[in-house]
């Protein structure tokens, strides 16, 4: 990247910032999207725009409708995580 003058670290971040970004607009979209009061919503909304990576992470397991899905999901890319499970 040094031939158009972007240093490697400022590239790295730009592209971070992007992926962030990214990430977090579908998050609000996924608030949004809920069947939940405007509380509920704000309290989401405000976790995650105040404490961002914490309160990702802890609106993810929230943010999934179909809990045994996902699991079902999960265990399909990851066999290992049944396995363990069973023991």
């Amino acid at each position: 990247m040094n031939d158009i003058g972007i240093d490697k670290e400022i590239a790295n971040l730009l592209l971070a910032g992007l992926i962030w970004l990214v990430v977090l607009v579908c998050a609000v979209g996924s608030i949004f999207n809920k069947p939940w009061n405007g509380r509920r919503r704000l309290f989401w909304l405000l976790t995650i725009l105040c404490v961002p990576l914490v309160g990702l992470l802890i609106y993810i397991p929230f943010s999934i409708d179909n809990p045994k899905a996902f699991i079902e999901w999960v265990k399909k890319i990851f066999p290992s995580f049944d396995q363990d499970q069973e023991k």
